[in-house]
């Protein structure tokens, strides 16, 4: 019997936490133009001086979004901002550890004098203020402070909830980025409008290695983005980097033609050709290098459908999968305990190392197994230790993962290779 993964996109397949806090910022910027105006955010060119935010958005990438296109992320890249800008300039420039990464290498460029002797004198009347450190924001987002909840609050948008103008801003921008990119992944220069936040709206760092592993993967393999908006710039990179057939749709749809198959080997052939038609008619009509190979393993990329979150559709994969044994999910530290909330019960079998017998109904059970990628640029230090004392969940680093995906199939006495 085959296994089924679930892995998440973000993370475990792609390295996108640069890519989410870019488009979070630009977001912000939209959003509240007001922000423009920071002194310590360059709008006119792509320069050092902005790495600062990126790099404190991107150690922050591994906290708690509720919604899965991230729309906090965005209230947390305005409070970096706002932060850094109550600091009156006294952390630019500072050549420490953390300094030099997470606040501005430089002072903006001043030519009114008036302004430069205002920042000194507002410097002295402000001792003992500054930014909110990484570690601070970590222990404090949906804890302590709960700092999440009050810039939901303190963040409106002419008094009204931020959140449905941001969802549609990130849309918005995402569907540009979208479509500035030729078929052949080419950036279109046409669009000199925030070039740089768009090209990096799609281009994100696929890892290698395990693209290779995927495009000999016999198990079957699920890919669940995080929203139906990040589908076309998916698509574009595992067809450029996996070499192996796509299937694209929500978890019931998928799941629905996978119900369809029939018994003989006729219908079998016929319902995955019928399957891979369906994929060049919906996708690949906008990618003419995209082509249908039934000798190459089916990859199925799930995004959630409306007001399904991503937790819902994994959970929905994870209770419809069939002839299967044994289920791997592997994605963020949130998404775990989602699946592990949902699906680990009283009924649940005590966990081993081989996962934790799940009862799905009362004639069908699964060994779920809960893996947490060491690897993933979303992942904490924290994350990690949380996992190995969680008894239903385990971290698994890179090598490990290459090695669960060259399995071809499971029996009762081991793997076969």
């Amino acid at each position: 019997k085959r296994d089924t993964l679930i892995l998440a996109f973000d993370g475990v397949i792609a390295s996108t936490a640069q890519t989410h806090a870019k488009l979070a910022i630009q977001a912000a910027l939209r959003t509240w133009p007001h922000l423009k105006e920071n002194p310590n955010i360059n709008i006119e060119e792509n320069n050092n001086n902005n790495d600062w935010l990126v790099n404190k958005m991107m150690a922050l990438s591994h906290l708690h979004m509720p919604s899965d296109m991230g729309y906090e992320r965005v209230l947390l890249a305005r409070m970096l901002l706002e932060e850094q800008k109550l600091d009156e300039q006294r952390s630019v420039g500072k050549r420490g550890k953390y300094a030099s990464k997470f606040h501005p290498s430089s002072e903006p460029q001043t030519t009114d004098a008036a302004s430069s002797k205002s920042i000194r004198h507002s410097r002295s009347n402000n001792v003992g203020s500054r930014p909110l450190t990484v570690g601070e924001i970590s222990v404090n987002w949906s804890d302590g402070a709960c700092l999440l909840d009050t810039l939901s609050v303190r963040y409106h948008v002419n008094r009204s909830n931020p959140l449905p103008i941001i969802r549609n801003c990130l849309q918005d921008i995402i569907a540009t980025a979208s479509s500035s990119f030729s078929d052949d992944g080419n950036n279109d220069k046409n669009n000199e409008n925030d070039n740089d936040i768009l090209y990096d709206a799609v281009h994100v760092n696929v890892n290698a290695q395990i693209a290779q592993e995927l495009s000999q993967c016999a198990s079957e393999v699920f890919i669940v983005l995080p929203h139906k908006c990040y589908l076309d710039s998916a698509v574009r990179l595992l067809s450029k980097n996996v070499n192996a057939n796509l299937r694209v749709g929500t978890s019931a749809s998928l799941l629905q033609r996978s119900s369809r198959r029939g018994t003989s080997k006729r219908d079998d052939d016929a319902d995955v050709v019928d399957n891979a038609a369906t994929f060049v008619d919906d996708i690949t009509q906008r990618y003419p290098n995209g082509r249908i190979d039934l000798s190459l393993p089916t990859i199925q990329i799930v995004y959630p459908e409306l007001e399904e979150t991503k937790g819902d559709a994994v959970e929905s994969l994870v209770r419809s999968v069939v002839d299967c044994e044994n289920v791997f999910c592997v994605g963020d530290y949130s998404m775990l305990c989602n699946v592990k909330d949902r699906m680990v019960g009283a009924d649940s079998w005590s966990p081993t190392f081989g996962g934790t017998k799940v009862n799905i109904d009362s004639d069908k059970s699964i060994m779920l197994s809960l893996l947490l990628p060491t690897w993933a640029d979303n992942i904490s230090d924290q994350n990690c230790v949380d996992a190995e004392m969680d008894p239903y969940l385990r971290a698994i680093d890179s090598f490990d993962f290459q090695e669960l995906l060259s399995v071809k199939y499971s029996t009762s006495s081991g793997v076969i290779r």
